[in-house]
């Protein structure tokens, strides 16, 4: 199973985020959006483990202290090819993430060691974007998220419509 290690925003930020989503689209903007139930914020990337492994991280990531965690967003920018929000790395953020990454290490499980970089995707191979109305957005943008939960994700192929989920184990 192809898994990685995130965090979901609260559901009150859905709405938010297809206003967003939707403005995006209406000037332009073209790519892959990344569909409301899977927009999160991940804390490390694992890729390809068997099903005990996974269960095993999930039971000492359950154990993670994540009291005072939000993710604070004030600013949509490109990043690559992407499209994605910005999220400020506060102390306690940064400290949940490495305590993630002493999870894997002590599990001997391999992860994407690149410096993290906290966002939230939302275009895939964006084409269309014009600093204009990214300012035009930032003006709105400033939310807080508090954070209730860690999770492992699955991320898998639908089948009905081979469409990418991702699946809080």
């Amino acid at each position: 199973m192809r898994c990685f290690i995130g965090i979901k925003l609260e559901n009150r930020f859905d709405k938010k985020i297809k206003n967003i989503n939707q403005f995006l689209y209406q000037n332009g903007v073209r790519g892959n959006f990344t569909d409301i139930n899977n927009i999160h914020l991940t804390l490390a990337f694992i890729g390809e483990i068997n099903e005990e492994t996974a269960f095993k991280i999930k039971e000492e990531i359950e154990r993670i202290d994540i009291s005072d965690l939000y993710l604070e967003v004030n600013c949509i920018k490109t990043f690559k090819s992407y499209l994605i929000l910005e999220v400020e790395k506060t102390e306690k953020l940064l400290q949940v993430q490495n305590e993630v990454i002493n999870v894997l290490k002590k599990k001997r499980v391999s992860f994407d060691e690149k410096e993290y970089y906290p966002h939230i995707t939302l275009v895939r191979k964006c084409a269309g974007v014009r600093d204009l109305y990214l300012n035009e957005i930032n003006k709105n943008i400033n939310f807080k998220s508090i954070v209730s939960n860690v999770f492992i994700f699955e991320s898998k192929r639908r089948e009905k419509d081979n469409a990418l989920v991702y699946i809080a184990l």
